[in-house]
């Protein structure tokens, strides 16, 4: 279904409610880093209480990223992608009405579950439906989506925030969820389930399943995502922390900055990510890494004034979006069809536990060291996930590995498989 080539006018429809997705998901996880640490002072909750809300939200993204891979190889990711916007749109709808802390905790945890079934979704729905060499250009597209949401979303909340309440704005963002929903049953394109219906089909997935956990590529792309999303959880959060405790900033003190962050994370995603589409992926998101480490261990300085913590902000936000289409194309593309749901359902996973436990530890280190001294340890894990990307294991093509892959893949029945050594070489030739 990859290479199916829908009309242009199909494939801008499909794009743009896919922005509309991304703009929903990145709106309201962002303006949760902001907003309920607001909500936290403005109510006088602990800092458990706090920590417990920052990780709910990753937490059970996490888990229920793990499931929702294989439920899109299973059901269809259309049909994932609707079910995930309304609960998300319920979910967060609901968030007016939440007037204690458990049900606070509750409703938060549920718009974790649907975060963690639409996050991987958008890019893998358009590696199904649209040829390769469109991919990370349709991405990158969809992506100013996430972008614009923390220009245009996080900066107006935060503005709202002084007039009223982060949980009357989530739930307006839930109403506005609920009537993309339309829009997606529309535009978005249907594509057929990855799982062949046929006997013995559970365990040939399982099958295959082995071989791709097994994979050093994808082990290690998956660990990146733990890694880095957990650094980049400390950071946000640590960030968010240290304009409202330690700066004393309002809200609307805090809006520019992240206007200024999103817009730049907007050039990036529209201009940057089509240059670099061009290049080599393994070398662009390994250089973005780089970046993001030397920029966090320059935090003592950054931190001397709000003007050189806004400019650490905004570039670290655009390094950080130098590399996301490139991820998301090794994610979709570095194993078989049958199994995109999977690697989907491990990386995001991955990816959440990684914020979960960069929320809370954000929220711990913040009353036991310096600002500046958190941030050089996601300078050291984020520099730790550069060297991992340009080892040599995940350069290298063990020819015997390949071998083996053709054999399993003709004992489970798929058919002639050309000669994998080819289709190695021009793998890495494009990664």
């Amino acid at each position: 279904m990859r290479n199916r080539k829908h009309p242009q006018q199909s494939e801008s429809k499909a794009w743009k409610t896919l922005f509309l997705v991304s703009f929903i998901n990145s709106a309201q996880t962002s303006l949760a880093v902001v907003g309920i640490p607001s909500h936290v002072v403005q109510t006088e909750m602990s800092q458990a209480q706090l920590g417990l809300l920052l990780g709910a939200m990753p937490l059970f993204a996490g888990l229920s990223a793990f499931c929702s891979g294989f439920l899109s190889d299973f059901l269809g990711r259309k049909s994932l992608l609707i079910a995930g916007l309304a609960l998300l749109g319920t979910s967060l709808s609901l968030h007016a009405f939440a007037s204690s802390f458990p049900i606070l905790l509750t409703l938060r945890s549920f718009t974790g579950l649907s975060t963690g079934i639409i996050m991987g979704l958008p890019s893998a729905l358009l590696s199904d439906s649209y040829p390769t060499s469109r991919q990370q250009t349709l991405t990158g597209k969809t992506l100013c989506g996430y972008a614009i949401g923390q220009t245009i979303g996080i900066p107006i909340g935060i503005l709202f925030m002084d007039w009223t309440d982060f949980l009357l704005l989530c739930s307006l963002l839930g109403f506005f969820t609920l009537l993309v929903i339309p829009l997606a049953r529309a535009y978005v394109p249907s594509t057929q389930t990855q799982i062949p219906r046929k006997n013995k089909w559970a365990s040939t997935y399982l099958k295959l399943a082995r071989s791709t956990i097994r994979d050093p590529q994808f082990a290690l792309v998956s660990c990146n995502s733990f890694l880095s999303f957990m650094a980049l959880s400390i950071f946000y959060v640590t960030f968010a922390l240290w304009l409202f405790d330690t700066a004393k900033l309002r809200p609307a003190e805090v809006a520019p900055m992240y206007l200024g962050a999103g817009i730049l994370q907007i050039i990036v995603f529209a201009y940057l990510v089509q240059l670099t589409a061009k290049l080599n992926v393994r070398t662009t998101i390994a250089t973005s890494l780089l970046v993001n480490s030397l920029l966090f261990a320059t935090a003592y300085l950054a931190f001397q004034s709000l003007t050189s913590a806004a400019v650490l902000f905004a570039l670290t936000l655009a390094t950080v979006s130098a590399r996301i289409p490139g991820l998301q194309f090794l994610m979709n593309n570095c194993g078989e069809a049958p199994q995109k749901g999977l690697r989907i359902s491990i990386v995001q996973t991955c990816g959440h536990i990684g914020k979960a436990i960069g929320s809370v530890a954000a929220s711990f280190l913040f009353t036991r060291i310096e600002a500046h001294q958190t941030l050089l340890i996601c300078s050291g894990i984020t520099l730790i996930c550069c060297i991992l990307f340009i080892t040599p294991v995940f350069l290298e093509t063990n020819s015997a590995q390949a071998s083996t892959k053709t054999e399993q893949k003709q004992k489970l029945g798929l058919g002639e498989v050309p000669d994998n050594s080819r289709k190695k070489w021009l793998w890495h030739a494009r990664c």
